[in-house]
């Protein structure tokens, strides 16, 4: 009988024991945060709207007849409040929209909110046809709006600011091309402003405009033709011993010779040969012996002179005429525009606005200052004197600043101020300048002191 009780009682223990081993373990730690949120809006169905972890996505109904405005109905989680006024109804237009929450234990949160009309791109003009000759000012120029609030939202809920432009081929249907718009506003109207690269292939597309999850047909035949090499007018700037460089331009042909020329008043002009990359692109090397200093470079296809584009707009374009600046060291200063106050000029800007500029001039009269530009950071030197060693003799004159400059662009550019003395004779000189840090390579032009 002892046997059997003690046989009951050891089943009993371990039967006991294995019920427990099997049962799950409480666990412990922070709880997932749910139902923080529940909104609803009259006129828009529940699946239209979505909650994510900080993020709020309203997709309105073809037919809201809401307008710019919503009211919505907010309920917050235990424990959530807030100050915000958009509980109480808001417009949406063109605005970037949060809502802040406050939690006691939690913390606060914030929601941006995002609301997608059916239809937030509207083409006021009628869908057209384009046919493009590929270059720099080819493209395509589409009056558009945008609704809805400032940024949008993709399928993926990743938050966009800018719409883009899809290309597909006609004959294949495959998409080509995502291409990145402007988005101008002249004279109050917004306009998208396409351009082409280099690289696309001639041959008929379509093109979608897509703003996050939405799309509008800009156009149902994009026609790209390829036209006349066109080379861009750019600037290098180079450090010892680096000599590759690349030419970018339009319609490069593979059957065609190409070749740069880069010269200088105080070196033999060194043609080089330029390699075919891709419809937009040469590269060519610099010979390793090719000393520092400013250099103009002349563009070649098949022997022939082709005359360079320039897409600099404003400031950049109103520099300097050297497109090779090869250095000793990356903080080297640059002389860039010998020039005088009465040689001043003006443009105009994209906005109409006129600007006042100082032209590249050789001619030095001792009547006014000659001014200089010269390109530098860090602190200003104390030292920044004109260095002038003439053609002929070989001698040196040093020209001290006069403490005086002429700025143009409002200030960002400052030219430096020399009085040339009599003693320096008239003459063809080079010219740099030496401060007590640093110098200057030579001036690419000899430049020539007038008698008075």
């Amino acid at each position: 009988m002892k046997h059997i009780l003690s046989l009951t009682l050891l089943l009993v223990v371990l039967f006991s024991q294995c019920k427990k081993k099997d049962e799950p373990i409480p666990q412990t730690g922070p709880i997932k945060e749910i139902d923080v949120i529940d909104l609803s809006i009259d006129g828009v169905d529940a699946k239209n709207v979505s909650v994510g972890e900080d993020l709020i996505v309203i997709r309105l109904p073809e037919g809201y007849t809401g307008g710019d405005y919503i009211k919505p109905h907010f309920t917050f989680g235990v424990g959530y409040s807030t100050r915000s006024e958009l509980v109480n109804g808001f417009s949406y237009e063109g605005k970037e929209l949060s809502l802040g929450l406050d939690n006691a234990v939690r913390g606060a949160r914030t929601f941006k909110i995002f609301v997608i009309p059916n239809k937030p791109i509207i083409l006021p003009e009628p869908v057209r046809d384009h046919q493009i000759t590929l270059g720099p000012d080819a493209g395509i120029k589409v009056p558009v709006t945008f609704h809805g609030t400032t940024l949008t939202v993709n399928d993926s809920g990743k938050i966009v600011q800018n719409p883009i432009v899809m290309l597909k081929n006609q004959a294949t249907g495959r998409l080509a091309y995502w291409l990145h718009p402007e988005i101008d506003t002249p004279d109050g109207v917004k306009t998208l402003k396409l351009s082409f690269p280099a690289t696309i292939a001639s041959g008929n597309y379509t093109a979608e405009i897509v703003w996050g999850s939405k799309s509008e047909v800009l156009s149902r035949n994009v026609t790209i033709h390829t036209g006349a090499v066109q080379l861009r007018r750019d600037r290098w700037y180079m450090v010892q011993p680096s000599r590759y460089f690349e030419l970018t331009g339009f319609n490069i042909s593979k059957e065609s010779k190409y070749e740069i020329t880069i010269s200088n008043d105080h070196t033999t002009p060194r043609k080089i040969p330029m390699h075919f990359k891709n419809a937009g692109t040469l590269t060519g090397d610099l010979p390793a012996d090719m000393e520092t200093g400013n250099y103009k470079a002349t563009y070649w296809q098949d022997g022939k002179v082709i005359e360079p584009y320039d897409e600099k707009l404003g400031v950049d374009k109103y520099i300097g005429d050297d497109q090779f600046y090869i250095k000793k060291v990356s903080d080297q200063p640059l002389l860039r525009i010998i020039s005088q106050p009465s040689r001043a000029k003006a443009f105009q800007n994209e906005m109409g606005i006129a600007l006042g500029y100082y032209p590249s001039f050789v001619d030095i009269s001792r009547k006014e200052p000659l001014i200089a530009y010269r390109q530098r950071s860090g602190a200003f030197p104390n030292r920044n004197d004109l260095v002038l060693v003439n053609a002929q003799s070989q001698k040196e004159y040093t020209v001290p600043y006069s403490n005086s400059v002429y700025v143009i662009f409002g200030g960002f550019i400052s030219f430096l101020a020399y009085n040339i003395p009599d003693q320096v004779p008239a003459g063809k000189y080079e010219a740099y300048i030496v401060t007590e840090f640093d110098k200057t390579e030579k001036y690419s032009q000899f430049i020539n002191i007038l008698a008075n």
